[in-house]
């Protein structure tokens, strides 16, 4: 099959993992930018946040903001939940984002593929209280790239 290639998601994509802003600091959550946690992630798309937080938050913590088109999948807890951000989005340490290179992969390609992915990411969670996977377990997979796929891909994300 021409135009067609094997890729190990790794080579594809880079991540962001997520934290979370300090609790006992009632003044970052008193902002106007989303922020998620896995139980905020109910369909293929991740926009409608139950903790809005500030600037502030965002910078005294490991959270990090991502803009819409970004893939999330949950790594911690409900382990291989994926979706899409709608609007630009701050997220805990149970998500990763994951970022395809868009000369190399398209970005709704690779959120599909993780979903189908679902299953095994349940398989290699690890943990006696919280389950979870690695980055390993996620950077190691194989997805064929198509050729074709990168031709239709669309550049309003």
């Amino acid at each position: 099959m021409s135009g067609v290639k094997t890729a190990i998601i790794g080579d594809v994509c880079s991540f962001l993992n997520g934290g979370t802003p300090a609790k006992d600091v009632p003044r970052y959550f008193e902002g106007e930018i989303p922020w998620i946690t896995s139980a905020d992630i109910t369909s293929n798309e991740a926009g409608a946040a139950r903790s809005h937080i500030t600037e502030e938050a965002i910078s005294d913590s490991a959270t990090n903001l991502v803009p819409a088109g970004t893939i999330l999948l949950v790594t911690r807890t409900s382990v291989g939940k994926v979706a899409l951000t709608i609007v630009p989005l701050c997220f805990s340490q149970d998500i990763t984002a994951v970022i395809p290179d868009s000369s190399k992969a398209d970005v709704r390609y690779i959120a599909a593929f993780l979903r189908g992915q679902e299953a095994y990411f349940k398989r290699r969670s690890r943990g006696a209280t919280i389950k979870g996977i690695t980055r390993d377990v996620v950077t190691d997979l194989s997805v064929l790239i198509v050729r074709r796929q990168l031709a239709w891909r669309s550049d309003d994300n």
